[in-house]
């Protein structure tokens, strides 16, 4: 199966920007659906429903989970064999790492040991304990821990392959390939993605000090050199939050600070060709949305449907965007 996906990732960019991309759409799919049934049935558990309903959605729940943990596991692996998808610096990159970077700050927080969902699994679990539910795992552990773990993951083997391009040395899975330069600046990118969607370092440690937790499940806790990377990250984010890391992102790679309604709101780089969707109001750089459609036909912030012929030039702010371009025009270059 590994060897399967490898070749395919390494072999054809254009499936391999459709597997990430599908694989991400599916957990978006997902991820809400488990929070809705696992309420469903702590409601039952509190009204006293029938032993079956409870039964049926118990099942659900960890029907639900086995889908969410497998498709993140999934994704893992994909990031593991092939994670200059999300860390080079070509345009369908800069998507998936957003889009990636938005997937996992919602699965760290709401897997996270003080979520609304890890509560509302703690009191279905010790249901299950007192017997009051003669089902199978123990859900929680199923969840939490099961699905956090790919997550983090992900985070691991993106900063391994960020830190070998760092230091100049080949790639693991690459055949000798050495990896871009740019892939640092992407990785850079990418954990101020992860910042913007409210990952810090202290959320990654809670959810690596439940992974690192051994359970009674048989679960293979983290590898050291796993460990040591998302330790990594959590240094990654001191940085960013540090003075001396306050000129990552648009600011880093110029010698100026770039308005903020300049900056598309997605991908957090320079707009040039603003445009408004007519549901949500936001303004996006066209080429943003263009990608966005390619997967989904929805406006990205009301899920409403949208088309390329729907969005409005906003001509006020690309006037003022070329005017601000010319009095800067060689930090932009």
């Amino acid at each position: 199966m590994r060897a399967w996906l490898a070749a395919i990732l390494q072999q054809d960019k254009k499936l391999r920007n459709t597997l990430f991309t599908s694989l991400i759409d599916r957990l978006n799919w997902i991820s809400p659906e488990v929070i809705l049934i696992v309420e469903e049935l702590h409601q039952q558990l509190r009204d006293s429903g029938g032993i079956e309903d409870q039964a049926l959605s118990y099942r659900r729940v960890l029907a639900a989970c086995d889908l969410c943990y497998h498709l993140v596991r999934l994704l893992e692996i994909a990031c593991t064999f092939d994670p200059e998808a999300i860390l080079s610096a070509e345009p369908d990159a800069e998507l998936l790492s957003a889009r990636l970077a938005e997937l996992i700050g919602w699965g760290l927080q709401n897997f996270c040991e003080q979520s609304h969902l890890n509560k509302l699994l703690s009191k279905i679990h010790q249901q299950h304990e007192q017997g009051l539910l003669r089902l199978g795992r123990d859900v929680r552990t199923t969840m939490v821990i099961e699905v956090l773990g790919p997550y983090l993951g992900i985070l691991s083997s993106l900063e391994q392959y960020a830190a070998r391009a760092k230091s100049g040395v080949p790639a693991l899975h690459s055949r000798g390939k050495m990896p871009d330069e740019s892939v640092v600046d992407g990785w850079h990118a990418f954990i101020l993605c992860l910042k913007e969607n409210s990952v810090s370092g202290d959320l990654i440690k809670d959810c690596l000090r439940l992974v690192e937790t051994p359970t009674q499940s048989g679960l293979q806790t983290p590898s050291e050199a796993d460990i040591n990377s998302i330790h990594n990250v959590i240094k990654a984010f001191d940085c960013i939050e540090s003075p001396e890391g306050s000129a990552l992102g648009v600011e880093r790679r110029t010698s100026i600070t770039v308005p903020e309604e300049f900056l598309d709101p997605i991908l957090n780089v320079l707009m040039k060709d603003p445009v408004i969707l007519p549901d949500s109001k936001v303004t996006l750089d066209r080429k943003t949305i263009q990608r966005h459609l390619t997967i989904s036909a929805t406006d990205p912030f009301s899920r409403c449907h949208l088309s390329e012929e729907d969005l409005i030039p906003n001509q006020a702010l690309k006037k003022k965007l070329e005017e601000w371009m010319k009095l800067h025009a060689d930090a932009c270059e």
